[in-house]
C-alpha cells in the first residue's frame, strides 16, 4: 500500500513457497503488478491464477484488462464474454466488453455494452462518461 512493490513481492514470494497455488497470493502479487503497470507480467500472473482456478473473478478481469492494454482486443473480448457466460450481469465485464468495442470502433455495440452498465450500475462514472462524452 505504500508503494514499496520490491518488500511486498519479497514477502508474497516467501508466503507462496509455503502455500504454491494460493489463489489468495497469487490475485495480491498480480495486484501488485496492477499498480506497477506491467500489463505483460500482469497477462502471466493472471493465466497462472486461471490455470488454477478457470472462472477466477479477479484474474479473469485484469487478464482482460491487461490484453487491452497491450491491444489485444479479441482476446480480451473472448475472455469478457467467457465470463459473462457465467455472470451475465457482471459490470466489470460488461464495461471491459463496451470498451473493447469502442478502441476496435464499433460504436453501436460499444454504446449498446455501456447503456447496459449503466442500467445495472447508475453509479458507474465509467460507463456514463463514455455515454456522456462520446455518444451525445
Amino acid at each position: 500500500m505504500n508503494g514499496n512493490f520490491a518488500n511486498a513481492l519479497q514477502h508474497l514470494n516467501t508466503a507462496l513457497e509455503i502455500s504454491p497455488f494460493s489463489v489468495e497470493i497469487l490475485n495480491t502479487i498480480l495486484l501488485v503488478r496492477v499498480a506497477q503497470l506491467d500489463w505483460s507480467t500482469v497477462e502471466t500472473q493472471a493465466l497462472r491464477v486461471i490455470s488454477i482456478d478457470t472462472m477466477n473473478l479477479t484474474a479473469n478481469y485484469w487478464y482482460c484488462y491487461a490484453l487491452r492494454m497491450k491491444q489485444k482486443y479479441t482476446d480480451s473480448m473472448t475472455n469478457a464474454n467467457k465470463m459473462l457466460t457465467v455472470f451475465p450481469t457482471s459490470t466489470s465485464f460488461l464495461l471491459e466488453l463496451g470498451e473493447n468495442y469502442y478502441a476496435l470502433g464499433n460504436m453501436e455495440q460499444s454504446k449498446s455494452l455501456f447503456e447496459s452498465v449503466v442500467i445495472l450500475d447508475p453509479t458507474n462514472e465509467t460507463a456514463a462518461a463514455y455515454l456522456k462524452e462520446w455518444f451525445k
